[in-house]
């Protein structure tokens, strides 16, 4: 989740770090692009990564490298980016709030999912759904909705 992530923390967090890189850096820690490598990393509200973080994310997706924080090498990385955002990013990149470039290396391949306030047909199809769910977990008899609810 990129919401409330600070460059330094967001650095730290993604690329992991060294041992003694910054105070309170007791071991070494693998970051999520590592972890990442030969798979897949999920960005959620990629929209609200700071600029700072944006321009390091950039650079990993285009050399597909990365340096932790202390580090002295480059580690090589392979994986796949998966993001999602409530943001409108075109209009954030008018703004000068969301890198252009970045942008258009996350969205190779979009999928715009209306709000359910677009698909109020689905609201009980959903409902219907998790109050099953929620009656199977707690064993008791299945319950339903009516329409006006």
């Amino acid at each position: 989740d990129c919401t409330n992530i600070t460059p330094t923390l967001a650095s730290s967090l993604l690329f992991g770090h060294r041992k003694g890189a910054f105070t309170g850096a007791d071991r070494d820690r693998e970051g999520l692009i590592k972890q990442a490598d030969g798979g897949m990393i999920f960005l959620d509200e990629v929209g609200d990564l700071p600029s700072e973080t944006q321009k390091a994310l950039l650079r990993v997706l285009q050399h597909k490298t990365f340096r932790p924080l202390g580090a002295k090498e480059e580690i090589p990385c392979e994986f796949r980016v998966v993001s999602a955002t409530n943001r409108d990013l075109q209009d954030d990149i008018e703004k000068g709030k969301f890198r252009q470039d970045l942008f258009f290396r996350l969205a190779t391949f979009r999928i715009h999912l209306p709000t359910l306030r677009e698909r109020k047909s689905d609201v009980k199809i959903l409902a219907l759904h998790y109050i099953k769910e929620i009656c199977g977990n707690m064993h008791i008899e299945l319950k339903s909705a009516s329409d006006e609810f």
